[in-house]
């Protein structure tokens, strides 16, 4: 069996085959572009960077906390990463007060 490498072509057929993938290749991105174009998630937006953070985030600690139990409920209804959505609601709360006049 003959495997095909860019090395083993011969002159004629390197021609072949690069204007049949050129087609081949054209007509993937053209069902790319038509699948994105109808996705219902993607929103076709630009990105706002306005709010963008630099940097990296601040160091996590390890505790135990306790929560009522339907707060911890509904932050893991959502899935994977509820305790991420936690430490993001109270930093929110914290930024908030600490641009809170006083």
């Amino acid at each position: 069996m003959r495997v095909w490498s860019p090395l083993s072509r011969s002159a004629g057929e390197g021609a072949e085959r690069s204007e049949a993938g050129e087609g081949f290749a054209a007509g993937c991105e053209q069902e790319l572009e038509a699948s994105i174009a109808a996705d219902l998630d993607d929103v076709h937006e630009p990105i706002d960077w306005t709010r963008a953070v630099k940097g990296m985030p601040p160091r996590k600690h390890d505790i135990h906390i306790r929560l009522d139990e339907d707060v911890l409920d509904w932050f893991r209804q959502a899935g994977r990463g509820y305790q991420t959505r936690i430490n993001n609601v109270l930093r929110a709360f914290m930024e908030s007060r600490k641009r809170a006049p006083r």
